[in-house]
């Protein structure tokens, strides 16, 4: 027996009407016997089960029953071979409400046929966006239970909150509503108890888990657990194979992901490619899914990607929401226009040498290197320091971010200055003057120490020429003088 599922001829019960169910399984049905109970779960909030009624049925996989009390059902199945081969089967929990319950809202039915009119009311094109529809019904409508006391189908439908068995079950009744074949499946997933759906898209079976396309907290809603196949699903889920025996689901033609653009890689060399890619066409958002075997791949991945490349695309902000092996990065990309781009410090030295000597104002830089932790304030505050009077700037400030800085100069009018980089280029500025005896001068330093006095260089030599100079004075700076000199 490769499959072998129960149906239900609805996902809820009607008080006082016969409800059915019959078992969807591969081979020949009259080769084995049956063996069906019916339990109740009166209370919710106590896991105990009491039995209603069953039957025991040879070659015929069918079964029906008649409540009557509101409460929540499970339905045993065991099915055994003529080699005594035996499989246990067990339905999710259905609901039984009274008929009327279908025309009010404030009921599970009611809600439910109100939701799929809504639906119906689209006139979507096919299954697929149907239950895509219904999908995004429940996780932007409804967010997770924290408290995790909240599992039936009223917590997503009426309450606006559940964990997942609310979620699946929510799903099973609005998909059987609108006509899509779907089973309810439970395993583990995180390391927890966890409940989802498999359903069937034109003949073909794909799982859907709309618990994990709802992060905790709200927000974030996603595509990652949408068509997904075995081989998908697998890599963070396990279904519990004593409750049913489920189909193969093989395709990949309904992830919902690879139907819209997501961006699809195999290796982390691939992802470097295909990031890349997207951030250099200043993509937002990018859609990604993991295809590969490593079972371990997640956002910590791609995070760690983002964080070494970012500043070399251009990327002011990002964000990572998602799946172990999906999800969505929303970016938000600098504005590059006018800016010079440098990956060390090197290049920073000879992009900001390149802009003072052209007089720009504003300078604008910035960091497109590797290096996840680089911050500009630090190289360019010393450059700054150390430079800034070399290229005849007066005055400077500037903005910046962790990779990225704005500076605005202002530029000193010192054309008509005699400019020294050292102190014997000064003092032979000086004796020339002295031999012409010119009185008025204008001097400028652009040499390499930052912290040069020029003040004390022209007395030293105005001392050591008291013979010839009487006195000299002015306005000076650290780094240019006016000075009037008298020689005897």
């Amino acid at each position: 027996m490769e499959y072998a599922y129960i149906v239900s001829e609805k996902n809820y019960l009607t008080i006082g009407k016969e409800n059915t169910w019959h078992i969807e399984m591969s081979g020949n049905p009259s080769d084995y016997k049956y063996d069906w109970k019916l339990y109740i779960r009166k209370d919710l909030d106590d896991d105990q089960f009491e039995y209603v009624t069953g039957e025991k049925k040879e070659g015929e996989p069918t079964f029906a029953a008649t409540v009557d009390t509101e409460a929540h059902y499970v339905l045993h199945v065991d099915i055994m071979s003529k080699d005594f081969y035996s499989t246990t089967l067990k339905s999710e929990m259905y609901l039984a409400t009274n008929e009327a319950d279908v025309n009010s809202p404030e009921t599970v039915p009611g809600k439910v046929k109100q939701i799929v009119d809504e639906c119906r009311a689209l006139n979507l094109s096919s299954d697929y966006d149907n239950a895509l529809w219904l999908h995004d019904w429940l996780i932007f409508n409804a967010d997770y239970d924290e408290s995790k006391t909240i599992h039936e189908a009223a917590g997503v439908l009426l309450k606006g909150k559940g964990v997942c068995e609310s979620y699946a079950l929510a799903y099973q009744l609005l998909l059987g509503e609108i006509g899509i074949p779907s089973i309810y499946a439970t395993g583990y997933a995180g390391g927890d108890l966890h409940a989802w759906n498999l359903i069937n898209l034109n003949d073909s079976w794909v799982y859907v888990d709309c618990t994990w396309d709802d992060p905790i907290g709200g927000g974030n809603e996603g595509y990652g657990y949408f068509g997904l196949s075995d081989k998908l699903l697998s890599r963070d889920h396990m279904w519990n194979a004593d409750n049913s025996k489920l189909p193969k689901a093989t395709t990949d033609e309904y992830n919902y992901l690879m139907r819209n653009g997501a961006k699809i890689f195999y290796t982390e060399e691939e992802m470097n490619t295909v990031l890349s890619t997207a951030l250099e066409q200043k993509e937002t958002p990018i859609n990604y899914l993991y295809m590969g075997e490593k079972t371990a791949f997640g956002t910590y991945e791609i995070t760690s990607w983002l964080k070494k490349n970012y500043s070399k695309h251009m990327v002011e902000t990002y964000s990572v929401s998602g799946s172990r092996f999906s999800g969505k990065i929303e970016i938000s990309y600098k504005d590059g226009e006018g800016y010079a781009f440098f990956t060390n410090d090197d290049e920073m030295d000879s992009a900001l040498k390149t802009a003072l000597t052209n007089k720009e104002n504003p300078v604008k830089v910035m960091y497109r290197g590797e290096d996840q932790y680089y911050t500009i304030e630090y190289p360019l505050k010393k450059w700054l320091q150390n430079n800034y009077y070399k290229y005849l700037v007066n005055e400077y400030s500037y903005s910046y971010t962790s990779n990225s800085a704005e500076i605005t100069v202002t530029y000193g009018d010192f054309d008509d200055y005699s400019v020294f980089t050292t102190v014997d280029e000064l003092n032979a500025i000086l004796d020339a003057a002295k031999t012409e005896k010119k009185t008025d001068l204008k001097l400028y330093y652009t040499g390499d120490d930052p912290y040069f006095m020029i003040n004390s260089k022209i007395s030293s030599y105005m001392l050591a020429n008291s013979k010839e100079i009487v006195q000299y004075y002015g306005s000076v700076s650290g780094f240019y003088a006016e000075i009037t000199v008298e020689y005897k």
